[in-house]
């Protein structure tokens, strides 16, 4: 296999790590995240090299940030995305985020195949994650960082046997955008669960702490465990 990998964050650090140990043909890494392109520079992997001058025939792709050109998905001859929800329930971005404003009590990391638009493609395998009712935002990004290698190697797995089986997504599903709901501030006008809810979610290293409006200030608000 000649592998074009597409991903950011350490969730795709582990798998392209797992990738090099097991000694698979990474062609060329593309990423925006510098832990991932560290790691390519150590091994002389081509960091965001132009796709077109790549000999690939497969695309793994964890949590990157673009869609993947239509082009380069029809050459390969699988193009595979790891995507940290439900789908087709949370298809789009801050999947983590929404499953817990939602109050839900799992999610899933879902491997599944790639096409031109974000995330519609055929399943090919789902690991279930769950969530407590006190799992924060980074909480449950935590949780998918450590079990997302497990998916990721039993795909590959899959890859080398060229027993890849698929599953079509059900009808229906919906998109998130990054747009944090309210620009942030809490609606008190929900629930104490939807409220709590909400500042739980938002409680992650990435992303500004829920927040309130007080007498002309802004104040901040996180969960305590």
């Amino acid at each position: 296999m000649n592998i074009l990998f597409y991903g950011n964050t350490e969730c795709a650090a582990k798998c392209i790590k797992w990738l090099l140990i097991r000694k698979h043909n990474v062609m060329g890494v593309m990423t925006r995240t510098p832990c991932v392109a560290e790691i390519a520079m150590h091994s002389n992997i081509p960091i965001n090299p132009n796709p077109e001058k790549l000999d690939f025939d497969i695309i793994l792709c964890v949590f990157y940030h673009k869609l993947i050109p239509i082009k380069y998905i029809n050459r390969a001859k699988f193009a595979i995305n790891f995507h940290g929800a439900k789908l087709p329930e949370y298809r789009g971005c801050l999947p983590t985020i929404w499953a817990i404003i939602n109050g839900d009590k799992t999610t899933e990391i879902t491997a599944h195949l790639l096409e031109k638009n974000f995330d519609t493609g055929d399943i090919i395998k789902v690991k279930e994650i769950p969530i407590e009712d006190d799992d924060t935002g980074e909480d449950l990004y935590e949780k998918i960082k450590w079990n997302v290698t497990d998916i990721f190697i039993d795909v590959v797995n899959l890859l080398e046997k060229n027993t890849i089986l698929t599953t079509k997504q059900k009808d229906g599903g919906k998109y998130y955008s990054r747009k944090i709901p309210n620009d942030g501030f809490i609606d008190l006008n929900k629930s104490p669960k939807e409220i709590y809810n909400f500042i739980r979610a938002l409680d992650h290293k990435e992303f500004e702490p829920a927040k309130l409006k007080l007498q002309n200030k802004i104040v901040y608000v996180r969960t305590t465990k």
